[in-house]
């Protein structure tokens, strides 16, 4: 089983690994859903909601620090080489897609004004666009991988320190010292939130992440040795396991509203969310429809994060319309029961076909501009 994931999960033509994307499609997925059901009261809905929480953001943290590239491979990379780089691959599609919504925020009434204040909150990763509400994940997810390239600098300094010095003591320690420094991160981050401080870019909750993404640096290292471990049936018993957890002891995990767990509970609750994630994704791979179905999801998962909330006030806005009930009847983030599976289903395919036409588009252009 291993052999299959870590062989035909890679497109090589591609340079994707389809696994990753199957995790990345379930969290995103998740959150769709999620925000979808909102509208309905109940126990029962409650309950999914609090489910969904445990892993589907937190498996976004796992996966990037997956794709976090070794330490041997960041020699001569500066801090500001490596923040530049972050900042153009999160900073640009962050803006990008927050003024596309400030655009519509304004079409749609929802934005009297374009202001100053407004624009600069979106170029400082501080947006307050209502219908950009998914994307406060993005600085969050940026400043816990800053604070990981912290780790590896720290024990890049360490290990030259300790070069001359090969006693098995030392040696130890440095195989630990990243698990060290990644916890007491998790630790601050959770005093942070105990305490009401560092809330800007979500400082508090990135911290409290940090040994999700440590977790999914560890796991790419040591892949096979873990696979072994990880079959597509244990989903089942993590399932239950969340459940009876979440309904006996009353808690629950929200990153954005910075509900912890426990002090506790937070990780063990997590890591259980993650192999829930990782067991269904070696289930669904064995489908060859639903892998390409929902790693194609995960592929766009980041404009899907961004703009399911305009695609669900979009269906609102088709529904008052015809019931002649008026804008004012429209609910955040959505408003008619009836067309949950129409959120869903949209929120999802819509993101995703606009996001790869774009692709298609931008793949011609720089075709030409080599030859």
């Amino acid at each position: 089983m291993e052999k299959i994931i870590t062989e035909n999960s890679l497109d090589k033509s591609i340079g994707r690994n389809k696994y990753i994307d199957l995790l990345r499609g379930i969290g995103i997925l998740c959150v769709v859903i999620q925000h979808s059901i909102e509208v309905v009261d109940g126990d029962i809905v409650s309950s999914i909601i609090k489910f969904f929480a445990i892993y589907h953001l937190p498996v976004f943290f796992f996966t990037a620090g997956y794709f976090y590239k070794k330490p041997e491979e960041l020699k001569g990379i500066t801090l500001f080489r490596y923040l530049a780089k972050k900042i153009k691959k999160m900073w640009g599609p962050y803006v990008s897609a927050c003024l596309v919504l400030y655009v519509f925020d304004i079409i749609f009434g929802i934005q009297k004004a374009f202001t100053l204040s407004d624009f600069l909150g979106i170029l400082s990763f501080q947006s307050n666009v209502q219908l950009s509400g998914a994307l406060w994940f993005v600085p969050c997810l940026f400043c816990s991988e800053l604070f990981f390239y912290v780790i590896v600098f720290v024990v890049e300094l360490i290990k030259t320190k300790l070069k001359r010095k090969d006693s098995s003591s030392k040696r130890k320690f440095l195989l630990t010292s990243d698990f060290i420094i990644a916890v007491i991160l998790g630790i601050c981050g959770m005093a942070a939130v105990y305490f009401g401080v560092l809330k800007i870019l979500f400082i508090d909750v990135s911290l409290c992440m940090v040994p999700v993404y440590y977790l999914g640096h560890v796991y790419r290292k040591n892949e096979e040795k873990l696979n072994k471990f990880i079959n597509p049936f244990i989903w089942l018993p993590c399932g239950v396991v969340m459940f009876l957890c979440n309904y006996f002891t009353g808690r629950n995990i929200d990153l954005p509203t910075r509900h912890l767990y426990s002090f506790v509970g937070l990780y063990p609750m997590i890591i259980i969310g993650l192999l829930f994630c990782m067991s269904l994704s070696k289930l669904f791979i064995k489908g060859k429809i639903l892998t390409k179905v929902m790693s194609f999801v995960g592929e766009q998962s980041f404009y899907i994060m961004a703009y399911h909330f305009l695609i669900f006030y979009m269906v609102d806005l088709v529904a008052v319309t015809i019931l002649g009930t008026g804008k004012d009847s429209i609910v955040f983030p959505s408003t008619f029961p009836a067309l949950i599976p129409l959120y869903i289903v949209l929120g999802c395919s819509l993101p995703s076909l606009c996001a790869m036409l774009l692709k298609k588009i931008k793949i011609p252009r720089k075709i030409k501009q080599k030859s």
